[in-house]
């Protein structure tokens, strides 16, 4: 503690540590603000701070207003996780009106989304941020129920087609694909309402899932909007109707992730992005630019709570040999 205040001192930051702590997997820096110290004091030398502690990524600053703390969380480059989903996928828990999926590990912590509470979710990283695998976590999720319909896009091709010959999956390529299955998503999403209304048990209905992978190289074919039009009509309306969205992009500028899209996915995952503006585009604020890649990310659940977690790694080769 004498060391980093020290630092901030010669940093000339009017702040003070009071609590320093690491645990198997981060180091944690708790400062308070002194006489008329700001916040912006720290987010803006955040830069020397991390050099003169010599640590290699630039940590996560979060604001614990309750507490009157601004704490830094720097992860280790030595992560000890057993980063394998199978490890945990088998045991887990499942319950026919939830989905609940096993995402990553926060240290110890497994840290897990339920589509029943955040119906959709918007994802984001760079080449080589583990988005990917993200994704196929989530893909080997799905495969773990008996009652999901998956609908997988892939605009390129390449990523995710080894899973166009499995049961329960459909795979498309093309936008004109794409907008034709959003077109029968919607008819689907219209026709459950109209039984649910009869007095039909939503417990028989099958979930769908529906994935898009580079979603912003399809909207950059949407010339006619429509697309983004039946992407929007779906997300406000289809929860109810046990059908689920998952947008993944590499590019989450502001024209392909605008405020439509925004208000229909409130749960976001940030894997590393290539600058402060993208993290602010993704996560409503700054730090997914400083993610050490390779899985590490954070997810920003529907009521905006943030928890950074190291993605647990599976691919279309464990997730195909689990499944049958």
């Amino acid at each position: 503690m004498e060391e980093i205040n020290y630092i901030l001192n010669k940093l000339k930051i009017k702040a003070i540590c009071k609590n320093f702590f690491n645990d198997k997997n981060c180091i944690f820096i708790d400062l308070n603000l002194i006489e008329d110290g700001k916040i912006s004091d720290i987010t803006k030398n955040i830069d020397d701070i991390t050099l003169n502690l010599k640590f290699k990524n630039k940590p996560i600053i979060d604001v614990l207003y309750e507490l009157g703390i601004i704490r830094l969380k720097f992860i280790k480059n030595d992560l000890d996780l057993d980063f394998d989903l199978y490890k945990y996928i088998n045991n887990h828990i499942k319950n026919n009106n939830d989905l609940s999926f096993i995402i990553g590990k926060n240290n110890q912590d497994l840290v897990n989304i339920n589509l029943s509470s955040a119906p959709h979710i918007l994802i984001a990283g760079t080449t080589g941020s583990g988005k990917t695998t993200l994704l196929h976590n989530i893909i080997g999720n799905c495969l773990s129920y008996k009652n999901i319909k998956l609908n997988i896009v892939d605009p390129k091709n390449i990523e995710f087609y080894k899973y166009s010959n499995i049961k329960n999956i459909n795979y498309y390529h093309s936008y004109n694909d794409c907008l034709s299955l959003l077109s029968k998503l919607i008819n689907i999403m219209e026709h459950r309402y109209d039984i649910i209304k009869s007095g039909f048990e939503t417990n028989n209905i099958d979930y769908e899932v529906l994935i898009i992978d580079e979603f912003a190289d399809l909207i950059a074919n949407d010339a006619t909007g429509k697309m983004h039009k039946y992407l929007c009509k779906l997300s406000q309306k289809s929860r109810a109707a046990k059908i689920h969205i998952i947008l993944s992009t590499q590019r989450p500028s502001s024209n392909i992730i605008n405020g439509d899209i925004k208000s229909n996915f409130p749960t976001r995952i940030a894997c590393k992005v290539s600058s402060s503006v993208d993290s602010k585009i993704i996560l409503d604020r700054v730090g997914a630019e400083n993610l050490n890649g390779k899985g590490d990310a954070i997810i920003k659940d529907s009521f905006g709570n943030f928890n950074r977690f190291q993605t647990l790694y599976s691919d279309a080769e464990k997730n195909i040999k689990n499944a049958n």
